[in-house]
């Protein structure tokens, strides 16, 4: 394993590990070579046209940390390799320029597997977050964030390529399926969103859906809308324990009051006149309430406020 140092440009060993530095060059990869920066590891390259941030041949990366470039093709990572390689990016990738992509497989061979969790934003014409171009039978997968200001959050130009998209997934920015690709939506807990997926260059003429959470999908459209139930689950035991903490408080108020004149005890209140009702009344009186005092006379008072416990739980059903 070795750590890399900042300004130092090529690294050929089995393992490269960036931690804790700033690489003000573009860092290329030749070999069988495995790339990992860390959570505190920094790639910014010059703002210079087409400077990459990882240029990588048949190597495994994954990025922890953090890869920020500037100028028109400046890639945060490019794959240029002759057989399968695999990157994953779990921190951030931040691109500005004309195309210039966060992540753009050139796997010649195929089998390529890019894979995002983190987060990814690219701001310039024709810059994409992730872009597979001119792979066979690759994948990308997305769990994350992708925001393309001005261009596709994921471009599809490989030979029968797969994209699996899931929760929590978030995507700004156009799915452009160049080439004939299967997709495959998975939905779960958090994830509501508006999409608007490919409906040429589809494998079976439709998305592959799955998961949890209820969607709605329009085949013809490829409009394609997720809700998540998880608030709405729990609206109705809020309600419920709204309403009988409401209950509890009226029915302690009228505990308090005594009957007047023979009738039953009402609600407290005013009147339309500002005068208080007799309940009311009542409470603030000497020895008002069943076996205690209130009022001014004993300088003791009744007061419940609106604020109270709320216990959620789930309720499990049996057939």
């Amino acid at each position: 394993m070795a750590t890399l140092m900042v300004g130092q440009q090529n690294a050929v060993a089995d393992d490269v590990v960036i931690n804790s530095a700033v690489t003000s060059t573009i860092l290329f990869l030749t070999g069988n070579n495995t790339i990992t920066i860390t959570e505190t590891g920094s790639i910014k390259p010059p703002n210079l046209n087409g400077a990459l941030g990882i240029l990588g041949s048949n190597n495994i990366v994954t990025n922890r940390g953090t890869i920020q470039t500037s100028g028109a093709g400046a890639l945060g990572i490019q794959s240029n390799a002759t057989f399968n390689v695999t990157i994953s990016n779990v921190g951030t990738i931040l691109t500005s320029g004309s195309n210039a992509h966060g992540i753009q497989s050139l796997d010649n061979v195929g089998g390529a597997v890019v894979s995002n969790s983190g987060v990814i934003r690219t701001n310039g014409v024709g810059a994409a977050g992730i872009e597979d171009l001119n792979s066979a039978n690759s994948m990308v997968a997305n769990t994350g964030l992708i925001v393309s200001q001005q261009s596709d959050a994921i471009r599809m130009n490989g030979t029968g390529g797969t994209l699996n998209m899931g929760a929590p997934g978030y995507l700004g920015g156009a799915i452009n399926f160049v080439s004939y690709t299967t997709l495959n939506v998975t939905t779960g807990p958090s994830h509501s969103v508006s999409w608007w997926l490919p409906t040429t260059n589809i494998a079976g003429g439709r998305a592959s859906v799955s998961g949890d959470v209820p969607w709605f999908y329009d085949t013809t459209t490829g409009q394609f809308a997720t809700i998540d139930p998880s608030g709405f689950a729990g609206t109705f035991n809020q309600l419920g324990d709204t309403a009988n903490l409401m209950g509890r408080l009226s029915r302690y108020g009228l505990s308090q009051t005594p009957e007047q004149n023979g009738s039953a005890a009402t609600a407290l209140g005013y009147t339309d006149e500002g005068e208080a009702n007799e309940g009311l009344t009542s409470v603030l009186a000497t020895n008002s309430g069943p076996g205690a005092a209130f009022g001014p006379s004993s300088g003791r008072f009744w007061i419940n406020g609106f604020g109270g416990y709320i216990d959620q739980r789930g309720r499990q059903h049996h057939a």
